[in-house]
């Protein structure tokens, strides 16, 4: 028999390394087959005055957050497509294909690693949970839904909100995962699964 031990720290961060980049060029190889709307560019041009008059003082810091948040969730909804990709390739990338491949990504494989349940068998819900905190899709999902339940002149407190719980998760969860005897995080105990070297 043999006793799978839990992977070191080193070994996960670098397979989510090589996975974030690995998604993460697969994000940018398709928004860059997706056009521009006339309509993005416009509000990108409006944020770039709004800037420049804040910068300028022609503008409080008040007007400066209201207007920038207005511009923020409308240009956010004018590429809301954009935000479903992202949701879609991480789910894939993070949740389905660990699902088939009996926990590992590529990043996983190469590093000799992969997610083990704590009981009989990972499931789709399992990943799910795993990815709702150590790869942003709560996040992602939340903001979709900021878009159309928050107020636009409150959208930017909310996305910003959102972002700092994001990180301070990922935070704890990583320091969990270096000073934890059995190196689980967050993520681990909230998904009954751990990550072990094959």
């Amino acid at each position: 028999m043999v006793i799978k031990m839990n992977a070191s720290f080193i070994k996960r961060l670098s397979a989510y390394a090589i996975d974030i980049i690995l998604v993460g060029a697969i994000i940018m190889l398709i928004y860059y087959f997706i056009p521009e709307t006339k309509t993005v560019t416009n509000l990108q041009r409006n944020v770039a005055i709004l800037n420049e008059n804040y910068l300028n003082k022609q503008i409080n810091t008040g007007e400066y957050i209201n207007d920038y948040s207005i511009l923020m969730h409308n240009l956010d909804k004018e590429r809301m497509i954009l935000i479903f990709i992202n949701f879609i390739a991480i789910f894939s990338y993070f949740v389905v294909l660990p699902f088939f491949t009996k926990g590992k990504t590529l990043g996983k494989y190469i590093l000799g690693i992969k997610i083990k349940p704590s009981k009989e068998k990972l499931t789709i819900i399992s990943l799910f949970i795993r990815n709702i905190i150590i790869t942003g899709l709560g996040y992602l999902i939340l903001s979709l839904l900021s878009l159309f339940l928050i107020p636009k002149n409150l959208y930017f407190y909310a996305i910003t909100i959102l972002g700092i719980i994001q990180l301070a998760l990922v935070i704890i969860s990583t320091f969990m995962i270096i000073y934890r005897k059995d190196r689980r995080g967050l993520q681990d105990i909230l998904s009954k699964t751990t990550v072990v070297n094959k």
